[in-house]
C-alpha cells in the first residue's frame, strides 16, 4: 500500500509460494488521479526487492493482450512476453504472460518493504 498525506492512492499485491520459484504479481494499481508521477514503479520496484530477497528467481503476472500501454509500463522494468494466453480473461479476451529474471538479493541493506515508500 503507497499513502500520499494519509490518502491510500496505490496498492500492491505480490503472491509468494512455498516453493520459491516464481513470484507473481496478482495486482498493481494507482488511482487515476495521482498517476504518472512514479508511484507503481515504486510499488512495482519494491514487490521486485522483496521476491528477490525472499529467494525467487522470477517474477510473472499477466496482462491484456489488448492493454499495450501497461505491457510497455511491464517491459520497461524488464519484462518479457513469454506466452500467449488465449481466452485468460472472463470476457474472452487473450492476455499475455510476462516474466522478469530476479537477481540474488543478498544485499543487507535492501529492505524489501511497501512501507518505505516516499511520496
Amino acid at each position: 500500500m503507497l499513502t500520499v498525506a494519509q490518502q491510500i492512492v496505490g496498492v500492491a499485491v505480490l503472491l509468494t509460494p512455498a516453493r520459491p520459484r516464481a513470484a507473481r504479481i496478482y495486482s498493481l494499481a494507482v488511482q487515476a488521479d495521482f498517476r504518472r508521477r512514479g508511484y507503481a514503479s515504486q510499488l512495482l520496484e519494491q514487490m521486485v526487492l522483496l521476491a528477490s530477497k525472499q529467494g525467487y528467481r522470477h517474477l510473472s503476472l499477466e496482462v491484456r493482450q489488448d492493454d499495450l500501454q501497461v505491457q510497455q509500463f511491464y517491459q520497461k522494468h524488464g519484462f518479457q512476453t513469454t506466452k500467449l494466453l488465449a481466452g485468460y480473461y472472463e470476457d474472452g479476451a487473450d492476455g499475455v504472460k510476462m516474466l522478469r529474471a530476479l537477481a540474488a538479493a543478498n544485499s543487507k541493506h535492501l529492505t524489501p518493504t511497501l512501507s518505505n515508500l516516499r511520496a
